[in-house]
């Protein structure tokens, strides 16, 4: 089961309710928030400065089209979540996507569906 599948079900349990739940019954914990939290905490090692590889270690390019001096990423626990990142290319770059771009630009984290290729 992929992460988007689990990140899901788990909203699915959350919003359901069991038993003699009521709509004010508190919502329990469940792991979608930890993934979440994981997200914002991934999200804010992602400053201007910094390069694309460090926006790598916690995410991975979306699909679609995607160009080197903005790049759409997701989160890798949760293809749900994403961030907008900009850079300055590097001017030895070796390929499109060189790990050595500096980040001039970073959105917040937000929710949508993954693009598709």
């Amino acid at each position: 089961m992929n992460a988007q599948t689990r990140l899901f079900a788990m909203l699915l349990i959350l919003v359901t309710p069991i038993g003699g739940a009521t709509k004010h019954d508190p919502i329990p914990a469940a792991s979608a928030c930890d993934v979440l939290e994981q997200a914002l905490s991934a999200s804010k090692h992602v400053t201007v400065g910094k390069q694309r590889k460090d926006v790598e270690r916690y995410f991975e390019r979306d699909g679609g089209l995607q160009f080197p001096g903005a790049t759409r990423y997701s989160y890798v626990e949760c293809h749900l979540l994403h961030l907008d990142v900009e850079f300055d290319r590097t001017k030895n770059a070796q390929g499109a996507f060189s790990p050595d771009d500096t980040i001039t630009n970073v959105s917040k984290l937000y929710v949508e569906y993954p693009a598709k290729d």
